[in-house]
């Protein structure tokens, strides 16, 4: 192949990323603002953050965990919805679905919130008060306790996940000399609507945002860092193909194919989580490497 063929190599990994992510916002039923078209990779990093994956989970409660005796069957429901790997997305809040919609307690404290309504013969779940608090993570619901609805900035929640696992906190420790900070609830719900993110003392040890935290337009900031790394990914996959496009049609021709005049390449991923390459004229693809989305 020639060093000018090789320049002319034609692809778009960006632009074929762009597709991915708009018809991965279309499976998950999240509608798309075309104002918000450039803001379509994290609006796909920061619904998935707060969903949770329909598979298998363990369930571990807190030491002194009690159930409000009317919301009992729900809770036992949800469980075993849990248990079972059910999609439980019905029981979070409505909003879950909204494109631009931000759960900032999420955000903050990396908590969500389940409803525990029994589910109607449309699989919907009646609103319900007190909620439960839990933070999923891996292959684990970690169940806090019940908090009345609006509860969002209530310091009793983090101290319950600290008590009972303190591991799941560790990450937003402060490992040096940090000042006690004290924060009333209200004092707190007010920072977080401005935008303002702030730490926590619990048991005398001070923790940042243990979800990540939040910008001053209050989108998630665990988010946008997933967005830029996967842009910041395909970007590099791109490059990488362009600088060893004669290796790959090389390959291509040992394999008894032949590749487009110019070679033209389109990125995608596949179903194990690693970003590919397909020379589309020979339909020949190649496994990059691995690839979150």
């Amino acid at each position: 192949m020639t060093e000018k063929a090789s320049a002319e190599v034609r692809l778009d990994f960006q632009a074929d990323f762009r597709i991915i992510t708009e018809q991965a916002l279309v499976r998950m039923g999240v509608g798309l603002d075309p104002a918000d078209a450039e803001n379509a990779v994290y609006l796909l990093f920061a619904n998935a953050r707060r969903r949770i994956e329909a598979r298998p989970y363990r369930v571990d409660e807190a030491n002194g965990l009690v159930c409000p005796a009317h919301l009992a069957a729900g809770y036992a429901a949800l469980k075993s919805e849990l248990e079972r790997g059910i999609d439980v997305t019905v029981r979070l809040s409505r909003t879950t679905k909204d494109a631009p919609h931000e759960d900032m307690m999420f955000n903050d404290w990396g908590v969500q919130h389940f409803h525990l309504g029994i589910r109607d013969l449309q699989g919907n779940v009646p609103r319900t008060n007190p909620i439960l608090f839990a933070v999923v993570r891996d292959d684990v619901a970690h169940c806090i306790g019940f908090f009345k609805h609006g509860a969002w900035a209530e310091i009793e929640v983090l101290e319950s996940l600290q008590r009972n696992w303190p591991y799941l906190m560790e990450h937003a420790r402060y490992k040096g000399s940090m000042a006690s900070q004290n924060y009333s609830d209200e004092e707190r719900s007010r920072l977080r609507k401005l935008g303002g993110n702030v730490s926590n003392t619990i048991n005398g040890v001070v923790y940042g945002a243990v979800g990540g935290g939040y910008t001053a337009a209050k989108t998630s900031m665990a988010a946008h860092w997933e967005a830029d790394r996967a842009i910041i990914a395909v970007s590099d996959y791109e490059k990488h193909v362009r600088e060893n496009v004669a290796a790959y049609v090389k390959q291509i021709e040992d394999l008894g194919r032949i590749a487009g005049t110019p070679p033209r390449f389109r990125f995608w991923v596949n179903e194990d989580g690693n970003a590919c390459a397909m020379e589309l004229t020979a339909e020949v693809n190649f496994i990059l490497g691995p690839f979150r989305r």
